[in-house]
């Protein structure tokens, strides 16, 4: 892994700690999701605390044979490769990162060569807001978060969408620690993934969704996202947009003009 990778995941590290230690923060995100058709304990989402019995260890019987599989290979992976890297540890102070291997999502809807102006016309929601809490779990059998978005402003939704109090949105992004090791998640956007206090643009490209759940579980989504301090994030195979160098929040005025031209408002 390289020092790149590393500081990603310790940087994760400290986003999971974060969460954790604002858990109640999080409390409209629930520990456990229905899923529509039938599975292990009928669940599509469980949280890292609904997935784990007393002594840590993970409750397989909530996970399909398949992801079982999956994930103990990954931690086993995982376990064998940090075993390696601290034997090569040249100096007792050299900290070597507990997640070595991550398994990979593909959580957005990429848009290769597309622009604003692409994304603005074929979602079917645009959302403005902020994190206001996260919490890890996993998605259909895969690591993950979900983020809790307070949002400022629905810019774009099918006539009579009705917005709940915040949103939940997913994402491959997690770190979470069992009796055997160390389970990681990452989308594979190079950038830190989102802190709370995150301000984000989420495009949406679906005609309905679970009630309850708006803007939870459709693949079919492309985040922009900033964190404090730092440029925004853009979807992985995103042509790079000439609005990039701008704040997030200059970017929702750009993406309401846009609207107010289609809707025959502005110029």
């Amino acid at each position: 892994m390289d020092w790149g990778c590393r500081v990603r995941f310790v940087l994760l590290f400290l986003v999971a700690s974060l969460l954790a230690a604002n858990g109640p923060v999080g409390a409209e995100i629930p520990d456990f999701i229905e899923a529509d058709r039938p599975g292990p304990d009928g669940l599509l989402w469980f949280s890292e605390d609904y997935a784990k019995e007393s002594d840590g260890s993970l409750a397989w019987s909530l996970f399909h044979p398949w992801d079982q599989e999956g994930l103990q290979r990954t931690l086993e992976s995982n376990e064998a490769k940090y075993r390696l890297e601290t034997s090569k540890k040249r100096s007792p102070f050299e900290e070597v990162d507990k997640c070595q291997v991550s398994r990979g999502w593909v959580d957005e809807d990429h848009n290769p060569g597309g622009s604003i102006e692409v994304l603005v016309e074929n979602a079917t929601h645009i959302v403005h807001g902020v994190v206001v809490a996260g919490k890890q779990g996993f998605m259909a059998g895969r690591p993950g978060s979900i983020f809790e978005v307070a949002h400022k402003t629905v810019l774009k939704a099918p006539e009579g969408y009705s917005p709940p109090e915040n949103h939940l949105v997913f994402m491959g992004i997690a770190r979470i620690a069992t009796d055997k090791g160390i389970l990681c998640s990452t989308s594979f956007r190079p950038d830190n993934p989102p802190t709370l206090g995150a301000r984000l643009m989420l495009f949406l490209f679906e005609d309905s969704f679970g009630e309850g759940t708006a803007l939870l579980l459709p693949p079919r989504k492309s985040v922009f996202y900033q964190n404090s301090g730092e440029s925004m994030s853009v979807p992985l195979g995103f042509s790079r947009p000439k609005e990039l160098g701008l704040e997030i929040d200059q970017l929702a005025e750009i993406v309401a003009k846009h609207l107010e031209v289609a809707r025959g408002e502005g110029r």
